[in-house]
């Protein structure tokens, strides 16, 4: 090695040194001010933990109380812990406690490690039944001026990667201070609810909410500066630039996609794709093929191969919306190439890498998924390695005027009409509206109020049929349809399909288990024509197909028809681009008009007979020349 790479190589190493020390003095900067501003003793276990975990990346992690009487350590917080009611307690001599207390185990135990001193050998040999029991990797004592408060213990590190002295000082300093705050808050009066939401922002949130959305423009999105928002963005940025998977919770409609894309925008990976797949809404034959592509000759149908979601979303991000839907296979093979990084497309034996960040959200309850065995218990854990949870728009009134005056401005522009102008007695009466399906059901209100009453506005009364009527797009309504179409009468079907659609917002799982909650209730005395996802898709499949024809193979004029509400258009214009994607491809591999209609009704079986006329007029004109799907 020359003397000019040796520099360059020393100088590039003297970097990295730089950088990392940046990082542990900023996580150590973050632990403490976290810490500090917590107003109770449950904030302070959380934020500890939590923080914790950030910086050094552990699966789990959990806080023991020590109790003096009894000797005992019990269990007061965790996060990821499997099963921990039935794990084992453990309990502390004085020889043990006086060990903990002492300089050397305050500076952390990596227990495994050969660089033990005896004591702490012998320490980690007596309780080693129940820190093998929790899976115990590192334990840190907590230990403030009244003595030992308690131990944090830390499982393993994710990527399979040691327990390093870096790591163990970073926790070892958050220790100290969660210490000290524990033994602090214990013996302060209790804090009011008040004082708690007030403390929570402030430790959470950024002190100067707009200067943060000006340093970082992807943030300037998602519109609010209530304390439940603050609690959300500040997750946001605190995990965007690690590398690791984001589970992001929360009802339907709060904005979860909005906060995938602030986590893709604000990371390393900016630069490159970022891939949305809604597994909600793809029938459960095709999700593998979608996710994870396939060969030609895969199966029926397979004309050419094709790349999935994973890696189209090479060195960026794959936004999984709705995982909580994924088939049971789909499910094992994504925990494959979370863990290996690798995949075989659908019919390969190849494996191909591929490096991508995987973003999931759910409305569901995951861990009631895994306790009825409906979601698997190990990927669950693998994904939910850092948590984003959005509010619910009645966590946050306070942004409703801000909200309010985004939205509207953004359908004035869309639309061409004059922006309404709202009165505080009209966003005083939309604040109290409970608003189950979130933001998308106020911009469902919003385009109403835009059309019906123009620049005037509505007058606070003028409201109150309107919200009263107003159906929640988080569930489908719980009352069935007045108007629902007569035994054989497919147009009034189709027509009713695309109304349940509307209401969920395009999300066909989701209007699935609406219908079949209303199927089973009282109020269901007439059943629903369809309620099954498949019958849906294809119903959904016919009225795009036909949407499309009538548009004269236009697909903007299509889709606005068939999503009828501006803010829709986004969303129904995607589903007709993925059934009109398919069309294409099926009908790339026949030649002439004839064969490309007989194999795109080949492919499509299940497509009622009403649509057929629909899809063989766009297969025609496709194979004419008269359309792409680009």
């Amino acid at each position: 090695m020359s003397v000019t790479q040796r520099g360059t190589t020393d100088q590039a190493k003297r970097i990295r040194r730089l950088k990392r020390r940046l990082f542990e003095l900023k996580s150590l900067l973050a632990v403490t001010r976290d810490i500090a501003y917590a107003p109770d003793e449950d904030s302070v276990r959380k934020q500890f933990l939590r923080s914790s975990i950030s910086m050094v990346h552990a699966e789990s992690a959990a806080i023991f109380h020590y109790d003096g009487p009894t000797g005992r350590l019990q269990l007061v917080d965790e996060r990821n812990i499997h099963e921990f009611k039935s794990r084992p307690t453990a309990v502390l001599s004085a020889d043990e406690v006086a060990f903990l207390e002492g300089p050397e185990a305050r500076e952390g135990l990596v227990l495994g490690s050969s660089r033990l001193m005896p004591e702490s050998r012998e320490f980690a040999r007596e309780q080693g039944a129940w820190l093998a029991a929790w899976d115990v990797k590192v334990l840190i004592p907590l230990v403030a001026r009244g003595g030992l408060w308690g131990v944090a213990v830390f499982g393993p590190r994710l990527l399979g990667r040691e327990y390093g002295p870096t790591a163990l000082g970073l926790l070892a300093a958050g220790a100290q201070t969660a210490a000290t705050a524990l033994e602090t808050v214990g013996r302060a009066p209790a804090a009011t609810p008040a004082a708690k939401a007030r403390a929570s922002a402030a430790v959470e949130a950024p002190r100067d909410l707009g200067e943060l959305r000006a340093s970082q423009p992807a943030l300037q999105a998602i519109i609010g500066d209530s304390p439940a928002l603050r609690l959300a963005l500040a997750e946001i940025v605190r995990v965007a630039p690690t590398r690791f998977p984001v589970l992001i919770l929360g009802p339907t409609g709060t904005g979860k996609e909005l906060a995938a894309h602030a986590i893709h925008r604000m990371s390393p990976r900016a630069e490159g794709p970022f891939e949305v797949v809604d597994c909600g809404a793809i029938p459960r034959e095709l999700i593998e093929s979608e996710l994870f592509g396939h060969v030609k000759g895969a199966f029926t149908g397979a004309t050419r191969d094709r790349r999935g979601a994973f890696e189209l979303a090479h060195g960026g991000t794959l936004f999984l919306d709705e995982v909580g839907e994924l088939p049971s296979m789909a499910q094992t093979r994504l925990l494959r190439i979370l863990q290996e990084g690798q995949l075989r497309r659908v019919g390969d034996e190849r494996q191909i890498h591929v490096n991508v960040r995987v973003v999931a959200a759910t409305n569901r309850d995951l861990l009631k998924e895994v306790d009825g065995s409906r979601f698997r218990a190990d990927l669950y854990y693998r994904l939910k390695v850092f948590t984003v949870s959005m509010p619910a728009l009645a966590e946050r009134k306070g942004d409703m005027p801000l909200l309010v005056d985004h939205i509207l401005g953004r359908l004035a522009e869309e639309t061409g009409h004059a922006k309404p102008r709202l009165s505080q007695g009209v966003v005083r009466r939309l604040a109290e509206y409970p608003f189950p399906g979130n933001i998308r059901e106020l911009q469902n209100i919003l385009s109403v109020i835009l059309l019906r009453h123009g620049a005037e506005g509505p007058k606070p009364e003028d409201l109150d049929e309107l919200l009263g009527g107003a159906a929640p797009l988080a569930e489908a309504p719980a009352e069935p349809d007045l108007d629902l179409p007569g035994r054989g009468d497919s147009e009034g079907v189709g027509r009713w399909v695309l109304d349940q659609l509307r209401k969920c917002d395009f999300n066909v799982s989701q209007a699935e288990r609406a219908l079949d909650r209303l199927q089973r209730s009282a109020a269901g005395k007439s059943a629903a024509p369809v309620a099954d996802r498949s019958s849906l898709t294809y119903y959904l499949q016919g009225e795009c197909f036909r949407a499309f024809v009538e548009a004269k193979l236009d697909l903007a004029l299509a889709a606005r028809a068939i999503a009828k509400m501006p803010d829709l258009e986004a969303q129904a214009r995607a589903r007709m681009e993925r059934f009109l994607s398919f069309v294409s491809e099926v009908a790339s591999e026949a030649g002439d008009e004839a064969g490309a209609q007989r194999a795109c009704r080949e492919r499509l079986p299940k497509l009622p007979a009403l649509y057929l006329p629909y899809l063989d007029q766009i297969a025609a004109a496709h194979a004419r020349g008269e359309w792409s799907a680009g």
